[in-house]
Parts: structure tokens; sequence; C-alpha cells
């Protein structure tokens, strides 16, 4: 994990961003090459906190074109060291409202949006703006809406996958995409397998509704959860008995690692001290043992329509 001030990150450029991360990273390899002297068949997993890439001034997200700029940087890098598999965080981008923005916005909303809002209803609580009143925004042109999205990205050996965040929570910062910004709720998946195992991945408090937990369609065997200051809650962990639950949070005192569940509760790691003196805490796992051995089928697919959200809440919105 590389542990760095995500506020004063936002400050910085592009350029001067990256070359933080870099420098982490740099940091980090040479740590692992050490190992991989000893362990040839190691890998390096390499984790950043969420909003890693947000920006200051009249917008906090992206651009398209600085997003595919981030994209290639890390997909780039991926190719030059297979060995290692990069999720630096998760960039706040936006696009322009367009015929065909907007009717991508409208369907994420329909699926992800109305069961979030219904979850809220349950309990008496309301998300400003309203799911009809979404629904009505959308539908009307307004050439300067922005459609917000916050996504990490994971990216191995020359190939990349995106996880689009479901549920918002203080997505929308400044005055322009208060005005101007609805969020887009993500629809991609969150489970990837990588070399074998199967990886679920969560942005902050997607994790707070059990998101993963309550429709992984496949055993997890390493559950990662980035967000920017958010609690380990236990029973929205979905990785099995013998899986590995990873959480970089933007608070040091947030990051944990666990393995070996029993009863709810499993074993918590400790950083090497060596890693800390560059912003790193670095563990040691053996992947080996995380693979679910148990022989039965896979679960089915859940269809979206019929997610479901834990009843539990922790953020108040």
């Amino acid at each position: 994990m590389h542990q760095v001030d995500i506020l004063k990150l936002s400050t910085l450029s592009l350029v001067e961003k990256l070359k933080i991360i870099q420098f982490g990273f740099d940091n980090a390899l040479a740590i692992f090459e050490q190992h991989k002297s000893i362990n040839p068949k190691a890998k390096m997993l390499f984790i950043m906190p969420e909003n890693t890439f947000s920006a200051r001034g009249e917008l906090s997200h992206y651009s398209v074109q600085d997003a595919a700029f981030i994209f290639n940087y890390f997909l780039n890098l991926s190719q030059k060291y297979t060995d290692v598999i990069i999720l630096p965080g998760s960039i706040k981008r936006y696009k322009q409202s367009t015929s065909e923005n907007d009717a991508e916005a409208i369907s994420a909303t329909k699926l992800t949006g109305q069961w979030f809002h219904e979850v809220l209803d349950l309990h008496g609580k309301t998300l400003t703006p309203s799911f009809n009143e979404r629904m009505s925004r959308l539908s009307i042109k307004n050439e300067r809406r922005l459609l917000l999205q916050n996504t990490a990205f994971l990216a191995c050996n020359g190939k990349i996958v995106f996880i689009d965040k479901k549920v918002p929570y203080k997505e929308l910062v400044t005055d322009r995409e208060k005005r101007d910004g609805v969020f887009q709720f993500g629809v991609t998946e969150n489970e990837v397998n990588i070399e074998g195992l199967n990886f679920g991945v969560e942005i902050c408090c997607d994790n707070d509704f059990g998101l993963l937990a309550s429709h992984a369609s496949l055993p997890i065997d390493v559950h990662i959860l980035i967000s920017a200051t958010i609690p380990t809650f236990t029973d929205a962990i979905a990785c099995h008995k013998d899986g590995l639950y990873i959480h970089c949070d933007a608070s040091p005192s947030e990051n944990s690692i666990v393995i070996k569940f029993e009863d709810g509760k499993g074993i918590e790691l400790k950083p090497a001290l060596k890693a800390q003196e560059y912003g790193l805490m670095a563990f040691e796992v053996d992947l080996t043992e995380l693979k679910y051995q148990e022989k039965k089928t896979a679960l089915t697919n859940i269809e979206r329509e019929d997610i479901t959200f834990f009843k539990r809440k922790s953020i108040k919105y």
C-alpha cells in the first residue's frame, strides 16, 4: 500500500502527482525484487486509496482526456512489470452531456440508482436529488451538465479493468459540480479473475452497503476495499474463510490486511517496518493458500434486478 496525503496530492498538477506515485511504486518494486530473489514466483500488488486522482479548481473531477492519459500510464507500467498488479486508487472523472452519454446515465440510474434510493427509503432517509428528480434532470437537455463518475482501475500485464463506484457520497464537491453535476451510478462488475485468483474490488461506501458480499457470483479469494475514510465492517467482508481481505484507506489507522477467517474473525498481518520509511505498508502473503479449495459448483450469477443491499447504515446521508 502506498500511503499519501490525498488532500495534498489533489493540489498538485497531474505530472507532479504521477511523479510522487512513481516514486512510491519504484520503492515498492525495490522491496519486491529483494523478495523475488528468494521466491521467483512472487507477485506484487500495489494499492492506493480512493480519490488518489482528484483535482482542485472548478472541478474535482478529471476530463475524459486526462483520464485516458492516466489509464495509459499505468497500462504501460503493467506491461513493463508483468509480475505486478497495480490498483492506484480511484479517479474522479467527468463526461460532458451528449445524447449518448445521457442515455447511458439514465440506464445506470434505472439500474443501480433505483436500488440505492429504495434502500434509503426503507430507513426513512433521502438522497438529494431524489430518484424521480434525477431521472427528470437527465431527461432534460442541458449542455452544461456534467456526468460524474468515481472509478477504480486495476492494471496487470498490459490489461486494465474498471470498477465504477455504485453508491454516491460527497461526490459533488465544487460549486460547479453542485450546480451542473450528476453522479453516474456504476454498473460495472466488481469481480475480476487474475491468474486463477478471484479478486473483488469495492470503493468506500459500496462496502458500507455490503455490495460485494451480497452479490458475488464466485468465491472471492482477495477482497480489496479502497476508501477515503471508512472503517472495516466484518459483516461486509466478501472473501471466503481462507481468503485475503485488504483495506487501503486514506487514513493509515484504518488500513488492514486480514487472513484466515473463522466466526467473523481473522488474523491481522503486521506490515514490514522497512517499507514504512518510504510511505509504504508492505505485507507478505502466500498466494497458494488463498485459492478457494472446496469442490463445488460456482454460485449462479445473480441478475442485476435481484441485487439487494445489506440493511445497515454507518454513514449519514
